[in-house]
Protein backbone atom coordinates (compact mmCIF):
# COMPACT_ATOMS: atom_id res chain seq x y z
CA UNK A 1 0.00 0.00 0.00
CA UNK A 2 0.79 3.56 -0.11
CA UNK A 3 1.96 5.67 2.76
CA UNK A 4 -0.93 8.50 4.17
CA UNK A 5 0.35 11.52 5.23
CA UNK A 6 -0.81 13.01 7.96
CA UNK A 7 -3.17 15.56 6.96
CA UNK A 8 -3.21 14.11 3.17
CA UNK A 9 -1.16 15.28 0.38
CA UNK A 10 -0.99 18.87 0.51
CA UNK A 11 1.47 18.35 3.33
CA UNK A 12 3.71 16.29 1.45
CA UNK A 13 3.54 19.29 -1.30
CA UNK A 14 4.10 21.95 1.65
CA UNK A 15 6.97 19.70 2.88
CA UNK A 16 8.65 19.65 -0.84
CA UNK A 17 8.60 23.40 -0.44
CA UNK A 18 9.88 23.99 2.50
CA UNK A 19 13.18 21.38 1.22
CA UNK A 20 13.34 23.40 -1.52
CA UNK A 21 13.20 26.82 0.04
CA UNK A 22 15.40 25.38 2.56
CA UNK A 23 17.99 25.10 0.73
CA UNK A 24 18.37 28.39 -1.42
CA UNK A 25 15.57 26.94 -4.10
CA UNK A 26 12.81 29.29 -5.23
CA UNK A 27 9.44 28.11 -6.53
CA UNK A 28 8.09 29.83 -9.75
CA UNK A 29 4.12 28.70 -10.26
CA UNK A 30 2.13 29.57 -13.64
CA UNK A 31 5.02 30.51 -15.87
CA UNK A 32 4.84 29.40 -19.33
CA UNK A 33 8.67 28.10 -19.86
CA UNK A 34 9.66 28.09 -23.28
CA UNK A 35 13.53 25.67 -22.77
CA UNK A 36 15.60 24.42 -20.38
CA UNK A 37 19.13 25.97 -20.93
CA UNK A 38 22.09 23.91 -20.40
CA UNK A 39 26.08 24.14 -19.60
CA UNK A 40 28.67 23.22 -21.71
CA UNK A 41 28.49 20.42 -19.44
CA UNK A 42 25.22 19.42 -19.82
CA UNK A 43 23.80 20.11 -16.71
CA UNK A 44 20.79 21.97 -16.60
CA UNK A 45 21.64 25.80 -15.64
CA UNK A 46 17.64 27.56 -16.04
CA UNK A 47 14.73 28.24 -17.84
CA UNK A 48 13.87 30.67 -20.75
CA UNK A 49 10.34 31.73 -20.20
CA UNK A 50 8.04 32.48 -23.14
CA UNK A 51 8.09 36.07 -22.83
CA UNK A 52 12.14 35.67 -23.44
CA UNK A 53 13.29 36.08 -19.87
CA UNK A 54 15.34 33.68 -18.39
CA UNK A 55 16.01 32.26 -14.85
CA UNK A 56 19.49 30.98 -13.61
CA UNK A 57 19.25 28.23 -12.07
CA UNK A 58 22.62 27.52 -9.51
CA UNK A 59 22.16 23.92 -8.79
CA UNK A 60 19.47 22.56 -11.06
CA UNK A 61 16.07 22.38 -12.16
CA UNK A 62 12.50 20.91 -11.58
CA UNK A 63 9.57 20.30 -13.20
CA UNK A 64 6.83 18.98 -13.09
CA UNK A 65 4.99 18.08 -16.82
CA UNK A 66 4.12 15.32 -18.36
CA UNK A 67 7.36 13.19 -20.41
CA UNK A 68 6.24 14.47 -23.64
CA UNK A 69 6.23 17.97 -22.49
CA UNK A 70 9.25 17.21 -21.30
CA UNK A 71 11.23 15.51 -24.20
CA UNK A 72 8.91 17.17 -27.01
CA UNK A 73 9.32 20.60 -25.74
CA UNK A 74 11.31 21.58 -23.30
CA UNK A 75 14.56 19.37 -24.69
CA UNK A 76 13.89 19.31 -28.13
CA UNK A 77 16.68 21.02 -28.81
CA UNK A 78 18.89 19.47 -26.11
CA UNK A 79 21.75 16.72 -26.86
CA UNK A 80 20.25 13.77 -24.43
CA UNK A 81 21.84 10.48 -24.86
CA UNK A 82 20.14 8.06 -27.70
CA UNK A 83 18.73 5.95 -24.77
CA UNK A 84 16.75 8.82 -23.09
CA UNK A 85 14.60 8.72 -26.37
CA UNK A 86 14.03 5.24 -26.57
CA UNK A 87 12.63 5.03 -22.80
CA UNK A 88 9.69 7.99 -23.64
CA UNK A 89 9.04 5.85 -27.01
CA UNK A 90 8.65 2.45 -25.09
CA UNK A 91 6.59 4.44 -22.96
CA UNK A 92 4.40 5.93 -25.79
CA UNK A 93 3.87 2.43 -27.01
CA UNK A 94 2.75 1.10 -23.74
CA UNK A 95 0.41 3.67 -23.14
CA UNK A 96 -1.58 3.35 -26.59
CA UNK A 97 -1.71 -0.60 -25.27
CA UNK A 98 -3.52 0.08 -22.85
CA UNK A 99 -6.05 2.30 -24.27
CA UNK A 100 -9.00 0.73 -24.27
CA UNK A 101 -10.09 0.03 -28.02
CA UNK A 102 -13.41 0.77 -29.25
CA UNK A 103 -15.94 -2.20 -30.48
Amino acid sequence: GAPIVKGGAKNVLAAFERLIRDHGGDILLGADVERILFDDHGSARGVRLADGSTIEASAGVICSITPTQLYGRLLADAKLPAEVGEDEEEDEEEDADQRPRPR
